[in-house]
């Protein structure tokens, strides 16, 4: 993040952007009715929450593709996932 202006996407740089908003994980874990520990791997990208990663970029004031272009499309809703293959019943 080169700047205030720059989008927070690194663990980090979004840690930082909710320091700099006075907002602490464990606010979004209560917001969100999750651990405080569950936020913070959202934040590293071990888990996927809609919920959390919507809220966070609520919080630090930027579009949540914004700050999780890896796991948003450009435009549209929810995160990327992959397609589950079904098998046709037998």
């Amino acid at each position: 993040m080169d700047g205030q202006n720059s989008t927070p996407q690194t663990p980090l740089e979004i840690k930082i952007a909710l320091m700099r908003k006075n907002c602490l994980q464990a606010d979004i874990a209560r917001i969100c009715e999750v651990s405080r520990s569950h936020v913070n791997r959202v934040i590293k990208g071990n888990v996927v929450s809609d919920r959390v990663q919507r809220q966070i970029a609520s919080e630090i004031g930027y579009p949540v593709e914004e700050v999780f272009p890896d796991r948003y499309p450009a435009s549209g809703p929810g995160p990327r996932v992959q397609p589950v293959e079904h098998r046709a019943a037998s």
